[in-house]
């Protein structure tokens, strides 16, 4: 027996797991993208990594003259001997570091967009950027508000938000959102940006419920790659929006899960040097939000002023409800003690209402109704039914 002939049944005679090794590790290195929940190679000398389909592998395998490998090829893969990359802390830790002494970045970057109120949106642009890479790298639990830019169409809002997503995370965004499926969860944790885009393709019941609580998921649960049972992993992504509607928010009982702005102007140049894409540099601008995460002395969540300044500001974006139109026409806030001001209830206002319009109301809308228009609630003693009540002081129109 020839040497040749002894070297092919040594090899033969060695466990499947070995030859596989041997033969998958001879040329390439394998790793699993931990956010993509995906497998990926490159030649030894290569510097590129590539996605690659694990049918592919085993056809490979086929062709080397391999057989019943299958499970030996899953549990390598499964097991700790291919390293787990994870692309977000690779990036954010490979940005040059900054510090005080260096520009401001992310101020020079929001000074390029008008808004209504800049002072608001610079504090309030920078905390949400500094929120969004501690949610990519599981410093916090999860980012609470999406960052929404409200104006007229064609503006360059979508462009800016694009703009956004550094070259190195571009395959780790999505458009739009499937909200109640098992997609729309996934891509909670596999992605560093949720674009919901035009808002106007969601439904009241979408942007009510469903997105609050998307917003508030910090967790999610599925089965990682080559794993049987299901793992709990950390929410990833962070969400913003665009519209050309005003008045695009629907839930009457609160809306801080949304930071929106009226953009007067997007100083883009149509993308010459001028623009922003030309004058900022993405990666420096996410390398400073990077540093104030790691800063104790900077606090990215809002305060508890700032969360009421939201409430109030955001009552704006409310779409008008037939109630709020309707109040409105036969009633104004005032003070107890103004010179005509009466105090009604929610029920005596919708007694007062029905006898002027024929359209059906509800005692609870109108409630919501006059909290929304500014209507300070307070308490009066009532001496005829000798109880105290809730209700308003108006003015009839």
């Amino acid at each position: 027996m020839n040497s040749d002939q002894n070297s092919k049944q040594k090899a033969e005679s060695q466990p499947i797991i070995y030859r596989i090794r041997k033969y998958l590790f001879a040329e390439h290195d394998y790793r699993v993208d931990v956010v993509s929940n995906q497998l990926e190679r490159k030649a030894k000398k290569a510097k590129e990594w590539e996605l690659v389909n694990l049918c592919d592998v085993e056809l490979e395998l086929y062709d080397f003259g391999l057989k019943g490998f299958k499970d030996a090829l899953r549990a390598l893969f499964g097991s700790k001997t291919i390293p787990k990359y994870d692309p977000f802390e690779v990036y954010f830790q490979s940005l040059p570091a900054w510090n005080n002494s260096l520009p401001d970045y992310i101020e020079e970057l929001a000074s390029y967009v008008k808004t209504e109120d800049s002072l608001w949106w610079k504090a309030m642009f920078k905390k949400w950027l500094v929120r969004c890479v501690g949610q990519a790298v599981g410093a916090i639990a999860f980012n609470k508000q999406c960052l929404t830019l409200v104006g007229k169409q064609n503006d360059g809002k979508t462009t800016f938000l694009d703009f956004l997503i550094p070259f190195a995370l571009k395959n780790y965004v999505k458009k739009g959102f499937d909200f109640g499926s098992k997609e729309g969860k996934f891509s909670l944790v596999q992605n560093f940006m949720v674009n919901l885009d035009e808002l106007a393709s969601f439904d009241k019941k979408e942007l009510n419920n469903e997105f609050k609580t998307v917003l508030s998921e910090g967790i999610v649960k599925y089965r990682p790659l080559f794993q049987n049972v299901e793992t709990a992993f950390q929410r990833r992504a962070s969400f913003v929006a665009s519209t050309n509607q005003y008045e695009f928010l629907t839930d009457e009982t609160g809306n801080v899960r949304w930071l929106p702005f009226i953009v007067k102007e997007i100083q883009h140049d149509n993308g010459g040097s001028n623009g922003y894409r030309a004058q900022v540099d993405i990666n420096k601008v996410w390398s400073q939000a990077y540093a104030l995460l790691n800063d104790p002395s900077y606090k990215p969540d809002m305060t508890n002023e700032e969360i009421k300044t939201l409430e109030l500001s955001n009552r704006k974006f409310l779409r008008t409800t037939t109630e709020m139109e309707i109040i409105s026409k036969y009633f104004e806030p005032a003070e107890k003690g103004d010179q005509g001001a009466d105090f009604y209830t929610a029920a005596d206002i919708e007694q007062s209402l029905r006898t002027k319009v024929s359209l059906k109301l509800y005692r609870n809308q109108i409630g919501k109704a006059l909290q929304i228009m500014g209507f300070p609630q307070v308490s009066n003693y009532n001496t005829q039914k000798k109880y105290t009540e809730k209700g308003y002081y108006v003015h009839q129109k």
